[in-house]
């Protein structure tokens, strides 16, 4: 058994590639993604990807473009088909644990050049105003589109 990295993302969430694009040929990857950061959604984006969404600890907020925001409890699933806008959030105190599972594969060298990033930040090679033209790079080359700013949150 194979010990996998924990790859750290911009906002301090965590990601584990527990199976790679590599390994199934780009056809799916599965991710165990953890997010600390409370009420920080990202930016409304679309992907040609699907995207399954887990919630494993704690409870999801959900919304897609132009719809109610939705809480998805631990157990439950939401599915993003490929081509809808949407952002999502961690709502409590508690961190939120899910397994994301996307096809085709992608999201997981999305997540692993983030962090390739974030170790040049560490070790001081670039600065952090750099990272909003580093992610805006780095998601068109992974075939993410930003539709709308991140929503207001209470």
């Amino acid at each position: 058994m194979t010990t996998l990295p924990i790859l750290t993302l911009l906002n301090g969430n965590t990601v584990k590639i527990l199976t790679s694009g590599r390994e199934t040929e780009q056809s799916l990857t599965v991710i165990d993604y953890v997010d600390y950061t409370q009420g920080n959604p990202p930016p409304f984006t679309r992907h040609e990807f699907v995207e399954v969404f887990t919630v494993l600890e704690g409870r999801l907020a959900f919304q897609y473009q132009g719809e109610a925001v939705f809480h998805v409890d631990a157990g439950n699933t939401v599915t993003v088909a490929s081509g809808l806008a949407h952002t999502f959030w961690n709502p409590d105190k508690d961190s939120l644990r899910i397994l994301l599972a996307c096809s085709p594969a992608g999201l997981d060298s999305f997540f692993t050049a983030i962090h390739a990033e974030m170790e040049k930040f560490k070790a001081g090679e670039i600065e952090q105003s750099q990272f909003t033209s580093i992610m805006d790079r780095l998601r068109s080359e992974h075939g993410i589109e930003i539709t709308a700013a991140a929503p207001l949150i209470d």
